[in-house]
C-alpha cells in the first residue's frame, strides 16, 4: 500500500546518505528483522481477538 511506497522512499533516500557500518544502517537492518518477525506474529493475534470482538458484540447487542 502507500505506506510501503513511502517506507521504501525514505529507505532509498537514507541509504543515499549512510554508509553501510554506520549506525544508521545497522539500526535499519535491526528495526526489519525485527519488524517483520513481529508483524507476523502480531497479526495472526490481533486477527483472533478482532474476529472474538466482532462475535461478542453480535451476541450482546440483541441483549441490549
Amino acid at each position: 500500500g502507500s505506506a510501503f511506497i513511502v517506507f521504501l522512499i525514505i529507505y532509498l533516500f537514507l541509504s543515499f546518505i549512510s554508509l553501510k557500518g554506520d549506525h544508521l544502517h545497522s539500526a535499519t537492518i535491526v528495526g526489519d528483522t525485527v519488524g517483520d518477525s513481529f508483524k507476523d506474529t502480531s497479526i495472526v493475534a490481533m486477527n483472533v481477538l478482532i474476529n472474538v470482538k466482532a462475535i461478542v458484540s453480535l451476541v450482546i447487542t440483541p441483549l441490549l
